[in-house]
């Protein structure tokens, strides 16, 4: 007898009566009255078709869905939005120093090709592409020779590329004041970074554009431009400062 008992309470836990019923209960479908969330339990009902008697159970915790990290943004929960870890890259915007032990340096200004066209010498120009962006950085605490020689010996520690959306991928290139190179020295400490978007992609519709770098074989990201319709919006320094978009 104690054993029925004991069964008989554990099914009235989940059952809400309206009072004595003399027939079999026929329940509808079960409905959902609390939504579970990634971190939350959800509750549904259902309902006895010939009363008002009902019967509840739980809905267990979705759990996060992460998307991979990227080099803007970390992963992120593709239902709630909730971050973990961090980006690939460390994420930079114009203005902004960047100061370690080994360097300082400075995104000082971004560029398209039309920005590329007046300030840059004619022999550099040779190489560069009408869908040509890219960025200009300048170091601080060191020297230009010292620089250049460090370059020099170490270059699998300076490498870029553009990144649409996240998707496609296209090497950038160093164009520095470094004497011997097929470039011309500059006479100033800075450096451009500058990558070629190809026809196919320009032309088609993407939403971001942007840049990883290795600066001392540490990586950076900072966004380039913001596309619509296939076309580059122009707004370069609002868009590289805003950190807290996806991309």
């Amino acid at each position: 007898m104690r054993k029925k008992a004991v069964a008989l309470a554990l099914i009235t836990v989940m059952t809400v009566s309206s009072g004595a019923c003399a027939h079999e209960h026929v329940f509808g479908d079960w409905q959902v009255k609390e939504e579970a969330t990634c971190t939350e339990k959800g509750l549904e009902e259902r309902k006895c078709e010939k009363c008002e008697e009902t019967e509840t159970r739980e809905i267990a915790a979705l759990g996060h869905n992460f998307a991979e990290a990227t080099y803007f943004a970390p992963e992120r929960c593709r239902v709630c939005g909730e971050t973990r870890g961090e980006p690939l890259a460390t994420v930079v915007s114009v203005g902004e120093p960047v100061k370690t032990d080994k360097y300082e340096f400075t995104v000082s200004n971004l560029f398209d090709y039309d920005d590329l066209v007046d300030i840059m010498p004619d022999d550099w120009l040779q190489s560069v592409e009408p869908n040509s962006y890219g960025i200009l950085l300048s170091y601080t605490n060191l020297g230009k020779e010292e620089f250049n020689q460090y370059f020099s010996k170490h270059k699998d520690e300076f490498a870029a590329l553009i990144l649409c959306d996240n998707q496609y991928e296209y090497k950038a290139d160093y164009y520095m004041a470094y004497s011997g190179e097929e470039i011309p020295p500059l006479v100033t400490d800075y450096l451009f970074i500058i990558g070629d978007v190809p026809d196919e992609v320009y032309n088609d519709s993407f939403k971001e554009l942007g840049l990883v770098f290795t600066f001392y074989g540490d990586t950076y990201s900072i966004g380039l431009r913001e596309a619509s319709d296939g076309y580059i919006n122009y707004d370069d320094t609002q868009y590289a400062n805003d950190k807290d978009r996806l991309y």
